[in-house]
């Protein structure tokens, strides 16, 4: 994201929640770890156009 807010151009960043990121510890909350896998697996849907 960093990347993109240096050159200017927007960009949204979403996905699991968590902590500690880059770190020997980092972990990720699995329910929105399931939440986030769920809303990709919609969007993917939608844009083939399949119903799930």
């Amino acid at each position: 994201m960093y990347v993109f807010h240096e050159l200017g151009m927007p960009a949204v960043l979403w996905g699991a929640s968590g902590g500690n990121t880059h770190s020997a510890d980092e972990y990720v909350e699995i329910d929105s770890l399931v939440q986030a896998a769920k809303a990709l697996l919609r969007l993917i849907c939608r844009w083939c156009e399949v119903m799930p």
